[in-house]
């Protein structure tokens, strides 16, 4: 499955097995990037952009995920975890 011709207009709509093999391929890739080394090692330079995409990302994500954590909460449903 290519990582950069996902949202090309001309391409049909995702199955949920694509969606769900796109979601494991990317969260593999950034696991792979955010695991290697140790935590004293300095940070390659090709890999500087990449971290400080993911950490925004999940910047952005958090929040939303606590709001809606909270909403299944009220519902007696268990939250979600990033």
């Amino acid at each position: 499955m290519p990582l950069l011709r996902w949202d090309d207009v001309d391409h049909p709509p995702h199955t949920a097995v694509e969606i769900v093999q796109g979601l494991e391929l990317t969260w593999r890739f950034i696991t792979d990037c955010l695991m290697s080394g140790s935590p004293t090692d300095a940070l390659p330079e090709e890999k500087i952009s990449i971290v400080q995409t993911i950490w925004g990302l999940l910047d952005h994500d958090l929040p939303h995920a606590g709001e809606l954590s909270l909403l299944l909460g009220a519902a007696g449903l268990p939250g979600v975890e990033i």
